[in-house]
C-alpha cells in the first residue's frame, strides 16, 4: 500500500486517481499522510501460556505480521509503537476474559507491576498471561477462569519473576 502512495505521489496523482480514474490532479500535498496517522506493530511468534502451565517452546521474534493501530490510539494510553508488541494467548485460564488463540497487544514499557491489571509475566521457564494482585510481600497470579487455582509468589521467589508488560488490548478471531 506505501508502495502505491509513493508512485502516486511521484507521479503527482491521488490514490482515489489511480483507483478511480478521472482528471483529479489535486496535489498529493494536500492529500492525508495515512502512513503518519498509523503505526505497525509486530506480531510475534510467542505464546504466553493462559492455563496450568506450560513451558513456551514456541518462541519465534520475527514479526509474523503487522497490525496497524491508530497513533492517537496507541498515545491516549500511554504506548509507544516501539514499546508495544503483539503475542498469542495459549489456554483457558484467563476465560472468559481471554481466550485460546486471542491476539494481546502488550506494552513492554511497564516492566513493574504499577498496578493491579492483566500482565505478561515470566515466570522461570514460564510466559504467562495472568491478573496481577499486589500485596505487601507478595504478588498473586489471578486466573480469571474459576476453576483454576491462584499462583502465590513470595517475596523469596519474587526474583523468579519478570514482569515482560502489560496487556493493553486484545482480539479474536470468530
Amino acid at each position: 500500500m506505501f508502495a502505491i502512495a509513493a508512485l502516486c505521489r511521484a507521479a503527482g496523482k491521488t490514490v482515489d486517481w489511480l483507483l478511480y480514474g478521472g482528471d483529479d490532479t489535486a496535489p498529493v500535498t494536500e492529500q492525508a499522510d495515512v502512513s503518519a496517522e498509523f503505526a505497525l506493530i509486530p506480531k510475534l511468534g510467542v505464546r504466553a501460556v493462559a492455563g496450568a502451565g506450560a513451558l513456551n517452546y514456541e518462541v519465534d521474534m520475527q514479526p509474523q505480521a503487522m497490525l496497524a493501530f491508530r497513533l492517537d490510539w496507541l498515545h491516549e494510553r500511554g504506548i509507544s509503537p516501539k514499546h508495544a508488541a503483539i503475542i498469542t494467548a495459549y489456554g483457558d485460564s484467563m476465560e472468559p476474559t481471554i481466550r485460546h488463540g486471542d491476539a494481546l497487544l502488550v506494552n513492554t514499557a511497564i516492566n513493574q507491576p504499577r498496578s493491579e491489571g492483566i500482565y505478561v509475566v515470566r515466570v522461570e521457564e514460564m510466559l504467562l498471561v495472568k491478573r496481577i494482585a499486589i500485596g505487601l510481600d507478595h504478588i498473586t497470579l489471578i486466573s480469571d477462569n474459576p476453576a483454576i487455582q491462584d499462583e502465590v509468589i513470595a517475596r523469596d521467589r519474587l526474583g523468579n519473576m519478570h514482569i515482560v508488560g502489560r496487556v493493553v488490548w486484545f482480539d479474536r478471531e470468530i
